[in-house]
């Protein structure tokens, strides 16, 4: 189905009113026009796409172009970031895009100045410029400062990383691609239909036109509207779907590192007390750190003991620290959930075995094959106001922080707490480095064994 929204953006109310687009029967008239069906599970209160989805107007040369971008909800303390096709960005004359704006549903056109596009991408301009491969690395992002004042016109669609994983996204799933026309002066096209191919590139059997390139690809997926691809190429041939790039484990880790988004080969560290040292003089010296790592000769997590530079010199204790669900900023509760996926050492075998799986009623942290609920915990840091404090999604990392795992309605959340069996200095150096100091207490219970706030090194 193929549908064009026209908004009323001079009233509050959201009016949407399609008028189904088929080529043989023309335009229909407005009272011919029917509700486009929202799925049900969505919330219809939040369910807004107009300042999600951008128009995009820029020149290759003299010429004048349009497409189409979308916000996505990256909890990135910079920026607010736009994904679109690499081709709005960039030509297949490797001409870079100029006088890039980005028009807003009120109208309101800004210069965007700061793009990335993906490297594999501009490789292929160089080597296969007409490979229909291209389409799988035919994205990039348009990055704006952040703006307080521009927020309700910035509002981002979610992202899953687990839906960019083999077997979680599957035809005949329908999705839907909302768009703007070529001329990019026409009301949002709205297109659905289901998948016919899932790899790491979408096919799907929704109807598009010049200047969608750079629609999202979204689907409904707990209950929200979640990003899972970006268009960017037509129908290859009669009877074909309209493809896209799909938001794979490697497009999100692109768009997280161009939005300084996430942290990547760190280390989860609660940091040893300072203590008194007589070959100082009684000053105050720092005791062990204590790390969340893993043992190729065992299955569950441990700590090491030592210090950062101790650390640094390990091979089983770096992370990649993601934020693997991301809800749109309309959501009750916007941010992110977190995951954890170790950085295995070559040898160790189960290379797909690398994702953090919390079990807190064991007590225990192990390493599993797939990215499920049960991986995800909210990574918090404190934020003061006066006399005041609460806890916020970490932004830049430089605070300490918490690992919460979320439990049911949120009421019986889990702590993580690393510790270290009381081990001293002298039982560090005669090698006593290794433990099973991971454990889990309720939140907020502070005579829960071990430490909850963590430095991410």
């Amino acid at each position: 189905m193929f549908y064009r929204l026209e908004f009323d953006f001079a009233s509050d109310t959201i009016m949407e009113y399609p008028r189904i687009l088929a080529a043989e029967d023309g335009h229909r008239t407005r009272a011919q026009n029917a509700q486009p069906e929202i799925l049900n599970i969505l919330d219809r209160d939040n369910f807004d796409l107009r300042n999600t989805i951008v128009r995009l107007q820029f020149k290759f040369g003299a010429s004048t172009r349009h497409g189409t971008g979308f916000f996505v909800n990256l909890p990135s303390p910079t920026f607010d970031v736009i994904l679109t096709a690499a081709h709005n960005l960039i030509d297949g004359n490797k001409v870079r895009a100029e006088e890039l704006m980005v028009i807003y549903a009120d109208n309101e056109p800004e210069l965007a100045t700061k793009v990335e596009i993906c490297p594999q991408y501009l490789d292929m301009l160089e080597t296969r410029p007409r490979s229909d491969d291209r389409a799988i690395h035919d994205y990039g992002v348009i990055l704006l400062a952040k703006d307080e004042k521009k927020k309700p016109k910035r509002q981002g669609l979610g992202l899953s990383l687990a839906l960019g994983s083999n077997g979680t996204l599957q035809s005949p799933k329908e999705v839907r691609v909302y768009g703007y026309g070529e001329t990019g002066g026409e009301g949002l096209l709205h297109s659905s239909g289901p998948l016919k191919r899932v790899t790491a590139q979408l096919e799907y059997q929704a109807p598009t036109e010049p200047g969608m390139s750079g629609s999202p690809v979204w689907i409904p997926y707990g209950g929200q509207a979640m990003a899972v691809g970006v268009h960017n190429m037509r129908p290859k041939s009669s009877g074909s779907g309209s493809r896209g790039a799909r938001i794979t484990d490697q497009v999100f880790r692109n768009i997280c590192r161009w939005a300084d988004v996430g942290f990547f080969n760190r280390r989860l560290c609660a940091v040893g007390k300072k203590k008194a040292s007589s070959s100082t003089n009684g000053e105050q010296q720092p005791t062990h750190n204590t790390y969340l790592a893993f043992s190729p000769h065992c299955d569950f997590a441990k700590v090491f003991l030592g210090s950062s530079e101790a650390a640094a010199a390990q091979d089983n204790v770096s992370f990649d620290i993601l934020p693997a669900s991301i809800p749109p900023s309309w959501a009750a509760k916007a941010s992110p959930l977190w995951a954890f996926r170790f950085h295995k050492p070559p040898g160790w075998g189960d290379k797909d075995r690398c994702w953090v799986e919390w079990q807190p009623k064991r007590q225990k942290a192990v390493l599993v094959s797939a990215l499920k609920e049960v991986n995800l915990v909210r990574l918090q840091e404190r934020q003061k106001s006066g006399r005041q404090q609460t806890w916020v999604t970490v932004k830049s990392g430089n605070k300490l922080v918490r690992v919460v795992l979320p439990v049911g309605n949120e009421t019986g959340n889990q702590e993580l707490r690393l510790y270290d069996d009381d081990r001293d200095e002298d039982d560090v150096q005669d090698g006593m480095t290794e433990f099973a100091g991971v454990s889990f207490a309720d939140q907020g219970d502070d005579s829960g064994l071990g430490k909850s706030m963590f430095r991410i090194e």
